[in-house]
């Protein structure tokens, strides 16, 4: 017999091939789906109703997290078939300042690194190779720029890459800007994201100015900026995948760029 199965006047069963409670068929209907309740089958639907304390036997659950903030080697748990990740790449270093007396100089700030998601199907798999940014080198003292950071990877499945370095500057007396880095993108993701620029360096005049913050990764803050009238060496990234700052000059001393943070892998393991 077709129809629909209802319960207090509500269709709760409709178009599917068979209802079954403890192993007896007692409602068949028209289409595909099979539904058994205390028998053998599995119940398929968008959504269920209720508080979930009465489920059981379900699949893909939640059973633990790993981090890498260092390349390593991912080894898959036994029972573990799914996992979330989630890359960063690492920040970019901070660009370098050549000083000269009576004169100033602000570099730019290094970029933030990228970051990248995806779910990734592990069935059969015992291990991954797990590739992490440490960060770039900021610009040496001197008119020098910082280093672009190195990407950061989950094997061949996820990877995000890192920040670009900050561009330095030779301290002098009339306004000049340079540029911060590029943020990193992420890659091979489901869900990509690209870290913020570096912050411009700007000199106004011989005696001011302001160094180029750090960029943020896309998933973290970024370094702070460089003192804007006192003379430093840039400041390092902050959190994971932050770009260093650039530094600042204002006498006869050069400055070395702030380095970038170094990036991060973090796993969510499903059975």
């Amino acid at each position: 017999q077709s129809g629909t199965l209802r319960a207090n006047g509500v269709g709760i069963f409709n178009d599917v091939s068979s209802f079954t409670a403890s192993g007896a068929a007692v409602w068949s209907i028209t289409t595909s789906s099979g539904i058994q309740v205390n028998g053998q089958g599995m119940v398929s639907a968008g959504s269920f109703k209720g508080d979930g304390s009465l489920l059981s036997g379900l699949t893909k659950s939640l059973n633990g997290a790993a981090a890498f903030t260092a390349s390593g080697v991912y080894n898959v748990p036994a029972g573990v078939t799914k996992v979330l990740v989630l890359v960063v790449g690492g920040g970019g270093g901070g660009g370098g300042v050549t000083g000269a007396a009576a004169n100033f100089g602000a570099a730019g700030g290094g970029g933030g690194g990228g970051c990248a998601r995806d779910f990734v199907d592990l069935s059969g798999v015992p291990n991954v190779t797990v590739t992490v940014s440490t960060g770039a080198n900021g610009g040496a003292a001197g008119n020098n720029p910082g280093t672009a950071a190195s990407p950061t990877s989950f094997g061949a499945y996820v990877s995000a890459n890192g920040g670009a370095g900050g561009t330095g500057q030779t301290a002098g007396n009339t306004y000049a800007p340079v540029a911060g880095g590029a943020g990193g993108a992420g890659a091979s993701g489901v869900l990509n994201a690209t870290g913020s620029d570096g912050g411009i360096g700007f000199r106004l005049s011989g005696t001011t100015g302001h160094a180029g913050y750090g960029g943020a990764s896309a998933c973290a803050g970024g370094g702070e900026s460089g003192p804007p009238v006192a003379a430093a060496a840039g400041n390092n990234g902050s959190n994971y995948g932050g770009g260093g700052s650039g530094a600042l000059s204002t006498a006869g001393v050069n400055q070395a760029g702030g380095n970038g943070a170094p990036g991060a892998v973090l796993i969510w393991e499903f059975e």
